[in-house]
């Protein structure tokens, strides 16, 4: 029963989430997507094991080119976005290989804070993605699915695989 009510609680906050995001979005504040990327790191961090994902927009480095988070021990990068094409999935990894990114994490995640995208097709990654094999995953739609953690709806997350051993 207690478990049920956590659920539903984790639910409700994240439609109020949401909604402000489509809010925030509407007026063009883009500073609600720097406030995500904190909420979400603990959260992505432990329903899906990345122990050492930290947020690269650091006071250093405020915006770090084409992602948001990284667990470089799991190899692993996440962007952070309220945008919901294919264009901003397109420019993510436009910038996840130009500079060079993949050398340092093998996956990329863009994880979408709004509304659930439509279907991306693989038209166009082909001129993006360096390696045949991660092409072949974007064309597909082999894009990594959110587990639920904690009884919370599924995220909506796109990524590839960069990992150049396939």
């Amino acid at each position: 029963m207690k478990l049920n009510l956590m659920q539903e609680r984790i639910q409700e906050l994240f439609a109020i989430f949401v909604a402000e995001m489509k809010a925030s979005k509407a007026m063009n504040r883009g500073d609600i997507n720097h406030v995500s990327e904190v909420i979400l790191l603990p959260l992505l961090s432990r329903c899906y094991g990345y122990a050492n994902l930290e947020n690269l927009n650091s006071a250093e480095y405020f915006n770090y080119p084409g992602v948001d988070l990284g667990d470089s021990s799991a190899r692993v990068a996440i962007q952070v976005t309220s945008t919901t094409t294919s264009t901003k999935v397109k420019e993510t990894l436009a910038q996840f290989v130009d500079k060079e990114l993949y050398k340092q994490y093998d996956r990329l995640i863009v994880y979408i804070l709004t509304e659930k995208p439509g279907r991306f097709t693989g038209k166009g990654y082909d001129k993006i993605i360096p390696n045949q094999q991660s092409h072949r995953e974007v064309r597909r739609g082999g894009f990594a699915r959110g587990a639920t953690c904690a009884g919370t709806r599924r995220p909506r997350i796109v990524g590839a695989d960069f990992n150049q051993t396939n």
